[in-house]
């Protein structure tokens, strides 16, 4: 690349481009989060008070003393995507080298996603105006790793049959809806803030770390920043859970969500190449016009169409309210964040609390990790222990409810899962992981949503600050 503008760039390159060609899949839901700041909540913030923990409460500690503080709530709306659900399109996977100008540093971006639609009836040629729309990324640069989900931007513009806006429930906007009304100089939230368009996914683009898709993790990052700021830290750690290893593998986060700038090639491709919708879709012509050599010489493209049963008989249908389909969207959801925590790319299974004495059990089948090397026995403690203390934990809300749960997750992919409660018959689900950031609990299309999370979140935030006594 001969122009690299102000990103002060010697070259961006395309070092490969995959393509999954599959069918149409279940329509997806949007589930939103539900707060609960009920007596029981009241009551284990006391106790992290009279334990000295707030500022270092971990996600496994809201999961076990306040699993009902948040929820993914109940199936409220079809999901906008573009041409609908059912229709045939690719899922994408691609890496960009981009090296830095006048040193020898370099990023390799790799972003997942979808495309709009698919077609190759042009002599075998993909259609060059198809839009590939970035879900998520990871970027490498040298040996750290920083993950995110992208949970952005007018997804309905794309669809002309969704109506509504969506907005955005990330822990930036409930915090700066709240701070906007002054919390903290002890005045009432009036319902300002949330309702600005900038918290629309219609006008801006904008990211959510991955992590906050785990409820207990969201509700731990909140307390503890918080717990931090009142009491005169102006630096938040980060979490405490977070995993490093003698491999220098180390995962850094934004504090909260982030601006889509913060990915130097969503950036570079809304800023110089003008792809519009902020760098997060572009088409394959938009690729040639940036590296010419990479469409003929590292595009591959896989056709799964007719490679086994469709999505329709594999999955029970998503928009079920049944506890083993809770279950399966909660476990779905939170998973992903422990597992870009720890750099892995797929993991697979089964946990379960139908043991003999009623204790967690995993058996874990196997971890892929981004980096390409063999997940090491440090990594299978670390998700072991993450996945039962956190997931399993407020699942099955401290073992009063009894649950075999099967997991095979891709985060470019799917997650495929089944739930066998405890008597019942087991249930499969096929949740499209490569489009999580459609239907993650960040993301509503109601308002009121929005409000009552700000709400919720600044009376238990009210309680951090100054707890209950008995």
């Amino acid at each position: 690349m001969q122009n690299t503008g102000t990103f002060d760039l010697e070259s961006v390159t395309i070092e490969k481009i995959t393509m999954e060609v599959i069918e149409g899949v279940n329509e997806s839901f949007l589930r939103p989060y539900n707060i609960n700041v009920n007596q029981g909540t009241v009551e284990a913030i006391g106790g992290f008070h009279e334990r000295n923990l707030l500022g270092q409460v971990t996600p496994s500690l809201v999961a076990s003393n306040m699993n009902d503080a948040l929820t993914i709530g109940a199936p409220r709306a079809v999901a906008g995507i573009p041409h609908g659900w059912g229709s045939v399109r690719a899922r994408f996977s691609m890496q960009v080298n981009m090296k830095y100008r006048g040193t020898t540093g370099h990023s390799v971006v790799t972003l997942n996603g979808f495309t709009d639609y698919y077609d190759d009836s042009l002599q075998g040629t993909v259609d060059p105006n198809i839009n590939l729309i970035v879900n998520s990324y990871h970027t490498s640069k040298g040996s750290g790793l920083s993950t995110g989900v992208v949970a952005l931007s007018s997804m309905y513009g794309y669809d002309q049959d969704l109506t509504n806006n969506l907005y955005d429930m990330s822990p930036n906007v409930a915090v700066g809806a709240i701070s906007t009304n002054s919390l903290i100089s002890g005045h009432e939230y009036k319902n300002l803030g949330i309702t600005d368009t900038s918290t629309m996914l219609s006008h801006r683009p904008t990211q959510t770390d991955r992590s906050y898709l785990n409820p207990s993790t969201y509700i731990a990052r909140l307390m503890n920043d918080y717990a931090k700021v009142s009491s005169g830290v102006e630096e938040v750690s980060s979490m405490s859970e977070s995993f490093s290893t003698d491999e220098n593998l180390s995962l850094s986060y934004s504090m909260y969500s982030g601006d889509y700038k913060s990915n130097p090639f969503i950036a570079y491709m809304a800023e110089e190449m003008q792809t519009g919708n902020s760098g997060r879709s572009f088409t394959l012509k938009d690729i040639y016009d940036l590296d010419p050599t990479a469409i003929d010489d590292r595009f591959v493209v896989v056709d799964s169409r007719n490679n086994g049963a469709t999505y329709a008989r594999e999955s029970q249908d998503l928009s079920s309210v049944s506890i083993e389909s809770h279950i399966a969207h909660t476990a779905s959801s939170a998973l992903p964040g422990i597992m870009s925590s720890m750099g892995a790319v797929s993991v697979s299974f089964i946990v379960s609390n139908m043991t003999i004495d009623g204790t967690m059990a995993l058996d874990l089948k196997h971890i892929t990790m981004a980096t390409g090397l063999e997940a090491t026995n440090a990594h299978s403690e670390y998700l072991t222990n993450r996945v039962i203390a956190e997931i399993m934990t407020s699942l099955s809300m401290n073992g009063l409810y009894k649950f075999t749960l099967m997991v095979d997750t891709n985060l470019t992919m799917d997650s495929t899962m089944s739930v066998t409660m405890e008597g019942g018959i087991t249930t499969p689900f096929v949740i499209p992981v490569f489009a999580d950031s459609l239907y993650n609990p960040v993301v509503t299309n109601s308002i009121d949503d929005s409000d009552t999370l700000v709400m919720g979140v600044e009376s238990l935030l009210n309680y951090v600050a100054s707890p209950v006594t008995q």
